[in-house]
């Protein structure tokens, strides 16, 4: 037997058993180098003993360097393994720990850049008396994202569990400390929870939220948005076709936000973000509310209103209900849609007291829209197109400068709250791993580098734990010190204890949670399973440093001309940096992690006016300052800062 767990459940050792523990450390006899070379360490602090070894990873499937940590065990049994590394940036994310026991053996792949300086757990198995089993480290740890780590040995510990398997961490008498800060979600599609009634409505919430706290989750990422209709009262945006797109008497968002936080539950505002309706006929939405943005935007039909609609290469709109899964995809680059789409978003975080904004469908298919808008802004010296990208790059960079925006508005409001309210965090939902991502258009690393995320929950949606480990893992590179949280399906797993392995092998991997996919996938009784074995006591979500304990800033402000009216596409740099932040159709932009404690100047550059220059006094770690900017004046400075 032989179970890889969790990061959060360390070594299992009693002091009832410390008399049956065999340490290997790698200046022990036990210790052999078999293949390779590999050095020895002694600067870096968190290590067992008087050093370490350390060799180089290889991309090779076959291993160059090998060594080996052989016990002389009193008896034969389980024995717990764990293994000792200090930890760096520089480590493998996947070094191989290769279990050899009598009648098994068993690879455990281990991130090296977590959970080091301490004997981390990866499992149990049987093994004869005295020299016959060993625990093995090779090289075959590199990836395409870092060719060259570190592979770390440093010592194993093996603990006599009996004559029959020990208690696993998340068994029904599971031993070891307390379960650690992670994230519980689970995602509620708009097709899982409203109901035909008000009372139905209330009652699904009602059940599922009571289901999530009963088995110890944590945070529920319920759909409010789908298709640019809502199911919350909006302003902008006509009732969703979940509701028939009729009025509601009731505000069901308000709802669950309130019965969320009774049971203890975060809760996440879960929106689409680049589709404009799903569908083969158009909408029929009655009077009395906001007309569909369809009608306005978003008609392939209609060359009148569909600026919004995503083209394809012949330069045609993609007809009604052709994209994928019948959506009318929207256009990445046309900047009235982002606009439109960050007035949204920005509508519920300042009008509900959600926990967080969570983004789906944020991708497009192919190169990009060749609609007339995006063909002029992405084309060479356009101004619109600062830093020359190609057609595809430009047209991803435009979700990256939506996603930075959005955050910084998010980011303005939160500022502004009263301290008793939490800060509402900014995720999204990209596609699997980071293949799959740049398949789709999402650079995620983008994303995270400029500060637009928070966490992110790539939908690793594997039935085994093979792909899935790669596909995760494949992620970490691209966090920038932001948090991955494993997304995970349901339907996929197929069972709950295949399930219960993908979250395990992610708290392993050093994910900060899981997010799964999604309510109706459970079969009513399996919650409980959760609060039996894996979730057995409730947690708090990890915290999150940027926000409790900030060291930077943030800019945001809207850019306009002599009379006020709003510039679209002006540059703007700021001092220390190349980069060049373009304003929306409103004149907003956003500078997130702007240097604090030190002067600053803002130039801005319109063709047609003349180049505007503002000094911003030194922020404050984790302020957000407003700084608009009239640009063509001339004398006075006409900006404003408050």
């Amino acid at each position: 037997m032989f179970k890889a767990v969790a990061v959060t459940f360390l070594f299992l050792a009693a002091a009832s058993v410390s008399a049956q523990s065999v340490v290997v450390d790698n200046a022990d006899p036990g210790f052999s180098v078999e293949a390779g070379t590999w050095e020895t360490g002694t600067a870096t602090g968190g290590k067992f003993g008087p050093d370490y070894r350390f060799t180089f990873a290889t991309s090779s499937p076959t291993p160059t360097a090998r060594v080996r940590f052989t016990p002389t065990l009193p008896m034969e049994g389980y024995y717990y393994v764990s293994v000792w590394y200090n930890t760096g940036t520089n480590r493998a994310i996947n070094s191989p720990y290769t279990v050899h026991g009598d009648t098994a053996t068993s690879t455990v792949r281990v991130n090296q850049q977590l959970n080091g300086s301490q004997f981390f757990y990866i499992g149990q198995m049987h093994f004869a008396a005295g020299t016959g089993g060993s625990v093995s480290v090779a090289n075959d740890a590199a990836s395409p994202d870092f060719a060259t780590p570190v592979v770390m040995a440093d010592a194993v510990e093996f603990v006599y569990a009996g004559p029959t398997p020990g208690p696993e961490p998340g068994d029904e008498n599971p031993v070891g400390p307390p379960e650690e800060p992670e994230l519980r979600g689970l995602w509620v599609s708009r097709f899982e929870w409203p109901k035909s009634t008000q009372t139905q409505t209330k009652g699904q919430l009602d059940t599922i939220i009571n289901r999530m706290a009963d088995a110890n989750f944590n945070a529920i990422f319920l759909q409010v948005r789908g298709q640019m209709e809502t199911l919350y009262p909006s302003p902008n945006e006509p009732w969703a076709k979940q509701f028939s797109h009729q009025p509601q008497s009731y505000d069901p968002m308000a709802y669950a936000i309130t019965k969320s936080h009774l049971a203890g539950l975060q809760f996440h505002a879960y929106i689409n973000t680049h589709v404009i309706y799903q569908g083969a006929t158009p909408p029929v939405v009655p009077g009395g509310q906001p007309v569909h943005p369809f009608f306005t935007h978003g008609n392939p039909d209609d060359p009148a209103h569909r600026d919004w609609v995503y083209h394809t290469s012949d330069g045609q709109p993609q007809a009604l209900g052709a994209g994928e899964e019948l959506y009318d995809w929207a256009a990445p680059g046309v900047p009235t849609f982002q606009q439109w789409t960050r007035d949204q978003v920005v509508y519920v975080a300042q009008n509900y007291n959600v926990d967080g904004v969570h983004f789906d469908r944020i991708r497009f298919a192919g190169n990009g829209s060749y609609d007339p808008i995006s063909m002029i802004r992405s084309a060479v010296n356009s101004p619109s197109n600062p830093s020359n990208l190609s057609f595809r790059n430009w047209s991803r960079d435009q979700i990256t400068r939506l996603l930075n925006d959005i955050y910084g508005a998010v980011a303005e409001i939160n500022y502004n709250r009263p301290a008793s309210k939490p800060e509402i965090t900014v995720s999204s939902a990209p596609y699997r791993g980071k293949s799959q991502q740049e398949s789709v258009n999402q650079m995620l690393g983008a994303w995270t580098g400029i500060g637009a995320q928070d966490f992110f929950v790539p939908q690793v949606y594997d039935s085994g734990l093979t792909n899935f480990s790669a596909n995760l893992n494949s992620n970490f590179p691209l966090a920038n010190g932001r948090q991955v949280v494993a997304g995970m399906s349901r339907n996929s797993t197929g069972n709950f204890e295949n399930t219960r392995d993908q979250i395990l092998r992610a708290r392993e991997l050093g994910a900060a949670g899981t997010v799964i996919f999604s309510y109706t996938a459970f079969p009513s009784t399996e919650f409980a399973q959760y609060s039996d074995t894996i979730y057995r006591t409730k947690v708090s979500v990890p915290a999150m440093e940027w926000l409790t304990t900030p060291t930077e800033s943030i800019i945001v402000g809207n850019v306009t001309d002599s009379t006020g009216a709003p510039i679209v596409d002006a540059q703007l740099q700021r001092t220390g940096s190349s980069y060049k932040w373009l304003s929306g159709s409103d004149g907003f932009y956003a500078m997130l992690k702007s240097p604090a404690a030190t002067p600053l100047t803002l130039t801005v550059t319109k063709a047609g006016l003349p180049v505007r220059t503002v000094a911003v006094d030194p922020l404050l770690p984790g302020e957000v300052r407003r700084v608009n900017i009239a640009v063509g004046e001339t004398g006075i400075d006409e900006w404003t800062l408050y």
